[in-house]
């Protein structure tokens, strides 16, 4: 399991810390991420971390604060779009580095994700992955070409996010998508959340547990701002429908409205709404601790 000290470490940059670090993450995939992270450790099922399309880190630290001690963390970026390359790289090994949760875990390997083989990626972090989110070049043969090359890595149980997959500003995400998904290859996925411009994949046969772990947590969490939408839209379904993609069901997490709602034990105003990124970072949004609230719901359904 995670330590105390990474745990904290891990609450304070779901609801506040990651907005230091440039770059885009909504809240509620943050919470999510970190959710499921904590629900494969809980079964037992390991595996390193990585992500194509690493930016300054804002989402990468997040999974290296979700590694376990004997896990690894693989950062891949050419780095050919940023105004300093050099400069973005050295402060996403710092920033791994200095904190003890993540020290000595990151390989940064700066090169072109279309030309690198599974075979490569492995040798640099001794193992295939449980994590790895696909953040990269966003042409729909980009996105075809990374989402392949990392379903080669994934432990069985493991968990590929597919970034901007909402995002109108690129449609190619959305083709490379749909086309992994429908290749054979890929066919051998299923996506089974939407949240925060991120779709959640997994193999078929782990799905359905992933799936019902979500629907548990918002069920039992209804009350929680994050959930609050969510739960009202699938209790507006009939019993058993979800909405679908290529075939599958999917937990889709929204977060809109303004509601006075109590969150332990005491009263917070939340005003955003799913659309809007800025507001979703708004200081003034508070959220349960997602360590406190994934360790309430292991409890009831243990």
């Amino acid at each position: 399991m995670l330590s105390s000290e990474q745990k904290a470490t891990l609450d304070d940059y779901v609801n506040i810390g990651h907005r230091s670090t440039p770059g885009w993450l909504w809240q509620s995939a943050a919470y999510i991420t970190a959710l499921l992270g904590m629900k494969q450790i809980e079964d037992g099922l390991q595996g390193n971390l990585g992500e194509i399309g690493v930016w300054q880190g804002r989402y990468l630290f997040l999974l290296g604060l979700l590694s376990r001690e004997n896990e690894k963390v693989a950062g891949i970026d050419s780095f050919v779009h940023s105004p300093d390359p050099e400069g973005f790289a050295r402060r996403v090994e710092n920033r791994f580095n200095l904190d003890a949760s993540t020290a000595g875990k990151l390989t940064l390997i700066k090169e072109d994700s279309t030309k690198l083989t599974p075979e490569k990626i492995r040798q640099s972090v001794e193992g295939d992955f449980r994590l790895f989110s696909v953040d990269g070049g966003h042409l729909a043969h980009e996105v075809l070409s990374d989402a392949a090359l990392v379903s080669q890595m994934m432990v069985p149980g493991g968990i590929m996010i597919l970034d901007d997959i909402l995002n109108s500003t690129c449609p190619g995400v959305i083709e490379g998508t749909l086309d992994f998904l429908r290749s054979p290859q890929g066919s051998q996925f299923a996506p089974f959340c939407l949240v925060g411009n991120k779709l959640m994949v997994t193999d078929k046969a782990s799905a359905d547990h992933y799936r019902n772990y979500l629907l548990h947590v918002i069920q039992e969490n209804k009350d929680a701002s994050i959930f609050r939408d969510t739960a009202q839209t699938i209790s507006d379904f009939p019993e058993g429908v979800y909405p679908k993609l290529c075939g599958s069901d999917l937990i889709v997490v929204t977060w809109s409205g303004d509601y006075l709602i109590s969150d332990n034990g005491g009263p917070v105003l939340i005003r955003t709404k799913v659309c809007d990124m800025h507001e979703m970072d708004s200081p003034e949004v508070q959220l349960p601790s997602v360590v406190s609230l994934f360790e309430r719901s292991a409890a009831v359904a243990g």
